[in-house]
């Protein structure tokens, strides 16, 4: 299965973007590389842009192949599969989903280092809703100089400089699917209930007849776990916040 990474285009810093392709290529294996440009946000960049820092990418992992060699040479060398990819915000998810049917067979990891709070909010749901948990940022916890870049590079920061967080497994979202699990296990217990009502319903109405008193006992009983099933669930929802 070929791990290829999709690295959202936001900054024109080109060595946040290093930074991230160089973990996931020597910690996750990665075999190709897809830049996204998301067109039409308020937050985002120009088409100009957007090649100008693809550019700038490939020549800076040239350049720092040639310096440093190690995990940049091999990226320079062995990554080759480089697509710089726009896509309509108004369309995101119809227009990722057609990035990700275009190649089968893959394992996508997307990395969202330098996308501002609401474009990484959208692309993260979009995701998720795609099947995509494998959602990365990577964060300097040294404060960035633009005037010493080169000690801000992957090679020269130890693992306490920075992490490279995946956004599906940060609490507030394990909880939230905790919770959206929880309801979905009530509702298919409620599900569960009414379905072995009616079942027994349908076969003492076939064997005995309609006007049978325990016929019309399950008919109560199907009516009241309709109606008390909404109530149940609201207070379960209320008791686990």
């Amino acid at each position: 299965m070929l791990k290829t990474l999709l690295v959202f285009l936001f900054s024109p810093n080109v060595d946040s973007y290093i930074n991230a392709i160089s973990y996931a290529y020597e910690n996750m294996g990665i075999e190709a590389i897809k830049l996204i440009h998301i067109k039409g946000t308020e937050t985002g960049i120009t088409d100009s842009e957007a090649s100008n820092i693809s550019s700038k990418i490939w020549g800076r992992l040239g350049d720092l192949s040639s310096r440093f060699s190690g995990v940049y040479k091999q990226i320079n060398e062995q990554l080759l599969k480089r697509e710089l990819i726009p896509i309509e915000y108004s369309n995101l998810k119809r227009e990722l989903y057609q990035v990700i049917k275009s190649q089968k067979n893959t394992k996508w990891i997307v990395d969202l280092t330098t996308a501002p709070k609401r474009p990484s909010i959208d692309v993260f749901a979009v995701c998720l809703a795609l099947g995509i948990e494998s959602v990365y940022t990577f964060e300097l916890k040294p404060k960035y100089d633009p005037n010493r870049s080169d000690d801000f590079l992957y090679h020269v920061l130890n693992e306490t400089d920075y992490s490279y967080t995946c956004l599906s497994k940060t609490d507030p979202v394990r909880n939230s699917q905790s919770s959206l699990l929880r309801k979905s296990y009530l509702l298919w217990y409620v599900g569960a209930i009414s379905l072995v009502v009616m079942l027994i319903s349908l076969i003492v109405f076939i064997t005995i007849g309609p006007e049978s008193s325990f016929i019309q006992g399950l008919n109560l009983t199907a009516a009241v776990v309709g109606l008390i099933s909404p109530a149940f669930a609201l207070v379960d929802q209320k008791r686990r916040v």
